[in-house]
């Protein structure tokens, strides 16, 4: 197991280094970026880079991370408070806002990186995270009659559904859809609050 690099110098230029390097990623991909270029962009020396990194693939999990965190910022910014079948609606919007607020970290998360690199912590950390809130939510609104399951639907499925239904709409907005001149925001609250009526029907 490599040791990793003490990190030495200012908490800014490692955070410098952080923001330059998902900007690249934006620019180039997540594998044609170098070290280079972000030690040229914040004025630093490639060989400096590696008094706060290891190497690249060290800097590529810190960017993830630092998505992963606000993503789970946003799931986690909904009111806990509100009734259940609007909760359930409330944290599919904040989803899909995150998507359209940080269209690259979104994808960075879900879709860019995956597989590129050993990235099993934030792969967990993900998946686990944003389903609690789901899972949750879903538990909560069986609990309260808002979801009423039958002998082809139980919780984990509905979780599936909603979650299916949410991601769509965010991956399409966020690349094949991002031109098109539609109010998504409508058509995203009718079409979970419609969903949400129609898992009470039992």
């Amino acid at each position: 197991m490599t040791e990793k690099v003490q990190l030495r110098g200012s908490e800014e230029t490692r955070e410098a280094i952080i923001s330059t390097a998902l900007q690249l990623i934006q620019e180039f991909g997540p594998e044609q970026f170098s070290l280079r270029e972000i030690a040229r962009r914040i004025g630093y020396s490639p060989a400096g880079l590696y008094e706060y990194f290891a190497g690249k693939a060290e800097i590529v999990q810190a960017v993830r991370r630092r998505a992963l965190e606000k993503f789970l910022g946003a799931m986690h910014s909904v009111p806990s408070d509100l009734s259940s079948d609007e909760y359930l609606v409330q944290l599919g919007l904040a989803y899909i806002a995150f998507a359209n607020r940080s269209p690259q970290e979104f994808l960075l998360l879900f879709s860019h990186l995956r597989g590129s690199v050993n990235e099993t912590d934030i792969e967990r950390e993900l998946s686990q995270g944003s389903y609690s809130y789901l899972d949750q939510g879903v538990r909560r609104a069986i609990e309260d009659g808002v979801i009423r399951l039958s002998a082809d639907l139980g919780d984990a499925q509905v979780a599936y559904s909603l979650w299916a239904l949410v991601h769509g709409m965010a991956m399409l907005q966020v690349s094949y859809l991002r031109e098109m001149s539609i109010d998504y925001e409508t058509v995203d609250e009718a079409s979970l609050r419609a969903m949400v009526r129609g898992l009470g029907s039992g």
